[in-house]
């Protein structure tokens, strides 16, 4: 119950670090400058989907939290424990890349990777790696926290590539009519 309860915190602590991060704002003024047009999946998720991507992406660095703590609690190595999402985050981009509808998506998916490397997040979430180590008595240095923040950026990834492509491949995202029916924007 006890691990639970640490990786449910760890959860918590990297989702709420996220949303506190002054960066996620930037996600609304990209958004009016995409021409619907030329990048629909895009647009849409830039400019009606602003809050998933944020949701994606918290939830992105808890799941990072989450396993970087487990591989603290595991003693695994940082290779192996990056391995999977590394992995799924190529196969996304590869599936997105070829796809000339979807490949304007990767962008934004990569960058919410970087969500973790803000000015709140990255300091919590490094803290909750060094504090871990130092709890389970895994390591005495600075460096001990090494590779939580990487756990924490590669699961943003991952969440935004993979409900792109599904959002796009069921047809869950702005049809032109829909776009049409937008209230002009001011002059």
């Amino acid at each position: 119950a006890t691990i639970t309860v640490i990786l449910a915190s760890a959860f918590l602590l990297g989702t709420i670090a996220t949303f506190a991060e002054p960066a996620v704002a930037t996600l609304t003024i990209l958004g009016g400058s995409i021409p619907y047009s030329k990048a629909p999946l895009l647009f849409d998720f830039l400019n009606q989907r602003t809050t998933l991507v944020l949701f994606l992406a918290a939830a992105g660095v808890g799941i990072g939290a989450i396993q970087g703590i487990h591989r603290f609690v595991k003693g695994r190595s940082l290779k192996v424990t990056i391995m999977p999402g590394l992995i799924l985050c190529i196969v996304l981009t590869l599936i997105a890349a070829f796809d000339k509808n979807a490949r304007d998506i990767i962008g934004v998916a990569w960058d919410a990777g970087g969500i973790t490397t803000g000015t709140v997040t990255a300091p919590l979430v490094l803290a909750l790696g060094v504090g871990m180590a130092r709890v389970l008595g895994k390591g005495d240095t600075g460096m001990s926290g090494f590779g939580i923040i990487t756990l924490c950026s590669i699961w943003p990834i991952a969440l935004v590539l993979g409900a792109a492509l599904l959002f796009f491949w069921t047809g869950m995202l702005m049809t032109p009519a829909q776009f049409a029916r937008l209230p002009a924007a001011p002059p």
